[in-house]
């Protein structure tokens, strides 16, 4: 797990998904001024601590008196909202067998940058919310992060682990600046079992269709169709310039079902839930 220094107007964030509860830490440089943040989204609420005391070594990340890392977050929140305090552990990462981006990753102007890190993995441990307390143990996992100036203007965000079958599926469309043209871009990792399947702009995949509540993707022989909704949606702050000003909205509860063709034969269809899904217009 890499963790990349903001420069100038930039930002770095990872996300840790398992049910019920997402940690995104995350630095931003803006002119100089150094700001960390750990956002926690539940499926009742959302919320945002700040800090300015943070660093980075070399496989984790210390914000104040919470650290991250690719098998482990150790938690210790709290002000006058809130008493968030806890340890994860996350081990048997399922990871993409090349980079996330492909060739778009050498690109030296993208605006944000993004990889998944961690398809699936076990989760174990406890976290509490004030007198709350949500236990894990070996439940699945996702892991991702994103680096850059700001987020894209326009995208939709699906994500998705639990199935009755060993599978995972993850889904991004965005529209980009390109040599200051808009342009409509997408990734899409679907696993099952040990077989990856890759969709993207990159490898020639197309979008037969695509809306806030569905996508139809295609490559070569293999259509991949997936419909989602969220259950509740909650407020995040997202990067624009270096500065985490934007608001988008998450859920982390949504409901799916995937269906995956083969020469127009079904090789699955399944139903998900506690999926992540943010849509962005």
């Amino acid at each position: 797990m890499k963790f990349v220094k903001p420069r100038k107007n930039s930002f770095w964030g990872c996300y840790f998904k398992q049910p019920g509860l997402a940690i995104i830490p995350s630095v931003s440089n803006l002119n100089g001024n150094w700001q960390a943040f750990i956002q926690v989204i539940t499926n009742e609420f959302a919320y945002t601590f700040e800090f300015t005391d943070f660093r980075f070594e070399k496989d984790k990340l210390i914000i104040a008196d919470n650290a991250f890392s690719l098998d482990e977050i150790n938690l210790n929140l709290h002000d006058d909202n809130y008493q968030i305090n806890g340890t994860i552990q996350y081990n048997n990462h399922i990871t993409p067998k090349k980079n996330t981006m492909g060739w778009y990753k050498y690109l030296p102007f993208l605006e944000c940058r993004h990889e998944i890190i961690s398809m699936a993995n076990k989760v174990m441990g406890t976290v509490e919310i004030n007198e709350k307390t949500l236990s894990f143990n070996n439940d699945k996992g996702y892991i991702e992060a994103d680096w850059g100036k700001s987020f894209p203007s326009k995208y939709l965000w699906f994500q998705c682990n639990e199935f009755p079958i060993d599978m995972s599926l993850s889904f991004a469309f965005a529209t980009v600046p390109i040599f200051n043209i808009q342009t409509k871009g997408f990734l899409c990792f679907l696993h099952i079992g040990s077989k990856e399947y890759r969709f993207g702009t990159y490898n020639n995949s197309k979008i037969i269709d695509i809306s806030d509540s569905h996508f139809i993707i295609k490559k070569k022989n293999l259509i991949l169709a997936a419909s989602f909704k969220s259950e509740t949606k909650h407020i995040l702050k997202a990067p624009i310039s270096g500065s985490m000003d934007r608001e988008i909205h998450e859920s982390i509860n949504g409901l799916c079902f995937v269906t995956l063709l083969v020469n127009n034969k079904k090789l699955f269809s399944a139903f998900g839930k506690n999926a992540g899904i943010e849509i962005e217009n």
